[in-house]
């Protein structure tokens, strides 16, 4: 999926796209080592709700799959 004003060019393989939106592009790069670690900090710990936070700050657009009005689904332990 890709977004309102983001341009993209198919690769060798049919189904895989490289996508750019110009100066967005370049603001996501800022800081991506540290949601990176955060990331990884986060799957390390367990911790669900900090690991979409983590996702949506590398990729604002993601939701999770079960999450009702923007809300985590607590997991059942």
């Amino acid at each position: 999926m890709f977004i309102l004003g983001e341009s993209y060019v198919r690769t060798a393989h049919q189904k895989i796209f490289v996508a750019s939106n110009g100066a967005a592009n370049a603001a996501c790069c800022l800081g991506l080592d540290e949601k990176v670690d955060r990331m990884i900090a986060a799957a390390e710990c367990g911790d669900r709700a900090a690991i979409v936070q983590a996702m949506q700050a590398l990729a604002p657009e993601y939701q999770p799959a079960g999450a009702v009005g923007g809300e985590v689904e607590k997991v059942r332990g």
